[in-house]
């Protein structure tokens, strides 16, 4: 185990989602490899922010698309039906799950240059997800 390996129990206890250390890249933040119980989510990297629903269904992660450029997406994955969807894509910038609540998922994006620089926070009901494709 790896010290910055990381478990995120959903808050039912349903499921435990766990980030397991995979390199560093040189712009900065580490990345990682995520599991949710049996499920791994293979040849995938993934930065260190997760987020569950308060029922413990869904999983909210940063997944970065490259680890030699900024270039990430926020999913949501559907543990018990084994799908997820794409809520954001940030190109050049970071999206995050920030709070999750019964209805709610708000999330920020983080840009260091350009004309998106700065800090940007969004909120989308839960209820309008869309787009699933099968995991």
């Amino acid at each position: 185990m790896h010290p910055l390996d990381y478990s995120l129990p959903a808050p039912t206890g349903s499921a435990v989602a766990e980030l397991k250390y995979l390199g560093d890249v040189g712009f900065g933040p580490p990345y990682f490899g995520l599991a949710i119980g049996d499920l791994t989510l293979s040849r995938r990297t993934f930065g260190s922010r997760l987020a569950w629903s308060s029922d413990g269904a869904l999983l909210f992660a940063e997944e970065w698309l490259s680890t030699s450029n900024v270039n990430t997406r926020l999913i949501c994955v559907d543990v018990a039906n084994l799908r997820e969807c794409t809520i954001a894509s940030a190109v050049g910038g970071f999206v995050f799950p920030e709070a999750v609540d019964d209805q709610w998922i708000r999330y920020a994006e983080k840009y260091f240059s350009g004309k998106r620089a700065g800090l940007t926070q969004h909120e989308l009901l839960i209820a309008n997800l869309g787009g699933w494709s099968a995991l």
